[in-house]
C-alpha cells in the first residue's frame, strides 16, 4: 500500500498575517473594515475574508459593470463612493447621538419631577407643555422634542436608574469609612399606609468633605421594638459594608442607651466643651492639659507664624484640611470627629415632610422602593451621573406618543 505522506494542515486565516492592499481599493472598490475584514463602497457588504481572491470574486459577481470606470474617471468614482460611506456613516453616528440626547433630556425631566415631589405621571403634561412650546419658538425642532419619552412607565424606571446611581456614589463615598469618626441619625415616623419609615441618615466625612445623605430608609412593617429598630439599621449598615460591632451588644439594647444618652444630652455638654473648645480654636488651648499623643502636635503649630496665618485666613474645616495627615494625625482625627457631628435634626424634618408630600392620600399606592428612590433624589447634595448613566444603556427609546 502506498504510504500517503505527512497530513497538510489546512491554515488558519488568522495566522496568516493577510494585509490589506492599496491597490484593491481602485480594483474591487473595498476598503478595509479594521484589521481582517473589507467593506464593499458599492452595496457596502463587508468581506470577513481578507483575501484577494474573495474579493476579487464579490466584486466580479455582483458589481462588474464598474469596469467600465477606466484611468482618472476611476478614481473619482471611487473618491465619489468613499464620501458616501462617510456621510453614511455620519448619519448613524448623528442617529445615536440623537438618541443619547433624547434619552439623557427625559432622565433631566425625570431627575426634577422627584427632586420637586411631584407625580411620576407629571411627566407626560411636562411633555404636551414642551410640544407647545416648541410649536411657537421652533415648529422646525418639534419632532425632536416628541421623540422624548415622558410617559408614566418611563419616569419610573429613569428615578430608579437616578436613584441607583446615587446609592452607589454614596456606597463609593462611605466605602472604608467604618473604622473612622462619622455621625448616625435615626427618625421613625408612620406613612399615609400605617407603615413605620425608619429613615438612616448618616455624615459622610472624606477628608473633610462633609455632607448630611440619607444612608437608607426602611420599613418595619410590624412593630417597632428597640431590637427591630437595631436590626433595620444593621441592615443598612451591612449594605455599605459599615463595621459598628462595638456599637451593639449580645443583648441588642442599642435603643436603651440612645434614650439614655438622649436623656443626658444637654446636661453632658460641659464634659465635651473642652473637645470643642479644642477643635474650634486649637491655639489657646493648654498643650498639657490634652492627651499625650495630641501634646506634640499641638506645641508645633502654635509655635508656628506660618499655622496661624493659615488658621486666620482659612474657614476652621479648610485649616484642618490643609494639616499634614503624616505630621498631625491625633488633632485631625479629632477635627473628623467633631466636624462629623449632626449640627440640627434639619435633615429628618425635611425628609419626613418630603415623604408627606409625596406618599399622601391621591398616591398611597407608592411603594417603599418607589419612595425611598425619591426620598434620595429630593434630599441628596449630590448630582446624579445621567451622561453616565446614558452611556451605559444598550438601547435608547424613543417615545411612540404623538
Amino acid at each position: 500500500m502506498e504510504d500517503p505522506g505527512p497530513s497538510r494542515k489546512k491554515r488558519c486565516v488568522s495566522e496568516e498575517k493577510r494585509k490589506f492592499q492599496e491597490k484593491w481599493s481602485n480594483a474591487y472598490f473595498v476598503l478595509p473594515q479594521g484589521s481582517d475584514k473589507v467593506i464593499c463602497l458599492i452595496c457596502k457588504q463587508v468581506n470577513a475574508m481578507l483575501k484577494e481572491y474573495n474579493i476579487k470574486r464579490h466584486y466580479d459577481t455582483n458589481h462588474k459593470m464598474y469596469d467600465k470606470f477606466m484611468g482618472k474617471e476611476r478614481r473619482t468614482k471611487l473618491e465619489q463612493l468613499q464620501r458616501g460611506l462617510t456621510v453614511q456613516q455620519s448619519v448613524f453616528t448623528n442617529l445615536a447621538k440623537s438618541g443619547e440626547a433624547v434619552t439623557q433630556a427625559s432622565y433631566v425631566v425625570a431627575h426634577e419631577i422627584a427632586r420637586r415631589s411631584k407625580p411620576f405621571s407629571d411627566g407626560e403634561f411636562v411633555r404636551d407643555c414642551i410640544l407647545k412650546v416648541a410649536d411657537i419658538v421652533c415648529p422646525e425642532q418639534k419632532s425632536k422634542f416628541r421623540d422624548i419619552s415622558l410617559s408614566n412607565d418611563t419616569v419610573t424606571r429613569r428615578i430608579e436608574d437616578l436613584a441607583n446611581d446615587l446609592k452607589e456614589q454614596l456606597g463609593l463615598r462611605v466605602e472604608g469609612l467604618g473604622k473612622g469618626s462619622f455621625s448616625i441619625a435615626l427618625d421613625e415616623s408612620t406613612d399615609i399606609s400605617d407603615t413605620a419609615q425608619l429613615l438612616i441618615f448618616r455624615t459622610v466625612t472624606e477628608d473633610f468633605e462633609i455632607g448630611e445623605e440619607l444612608l437608607s430608609m426602611e420599613s418595619i412593617k410590624d412593630r417597632t421594638r428597640g431590637i427591630d429598630i437595631c436590626d433595620a439599621l444593621c441592615r443598612s449598615l451591612d449594605a455599605y459594608n459599615v463595621e459598628l460591632t462595638s456599637m451593639v451588644d449580645k443583648n441588642h439594647n442599642l435603643m436603651e442607651k440612645l434614650q439614655e444618652e438622649f436623656h443626658h444630652r444637654f446636661s453632658d455638654f460641659s464634659d465635651h466643651e473642652k473637645s470643642f473648645n479644642l477643635f474650634q480654636d486649637p491655639f489657646t488651648c493648654a498643650p498639657e492639659e490634652e492627651p499625650a499623643e495630641m501634646q506634640f502636635e499641638l506645641i508645633d503649630p502654635q509655635e508656628s507664624s506660618e499655622a496661624r496665618a493659615a488658621y486666620r485666613d482659612k474657614n476652621l474645616i479648610e485649616f484642618y484640611k490643609g494639616l499634614s495627615p503624616s505630621t498631625y494625625p491625633a488633632l485631625r482625627q479629632h477635627a473628623i470627629r467633631m466636624a462629623s457631628l449632626f449640627g440640627s435634626t434639619y435633615i429628618c424634618e425635611k425628609t419626613f415632610s418630603t415623604m408627606a408630600i409625596n406618599k399622601s392620600k391621591l398616591r398611597s399606592r407608592l411603594t417603599d422602593a418607589h419612595l425611598h428612590a425619591v426620598l434620595r433624589i429630593a434630599t441628596t447634595e449630590m448630582e446624579p451621573d445621567i451622561k453616565g448613566i446614558v452611556a451605559n444603556r444598550r438601547r435608547h427609546h424613543k417615545s411612540h406618543s404623538k
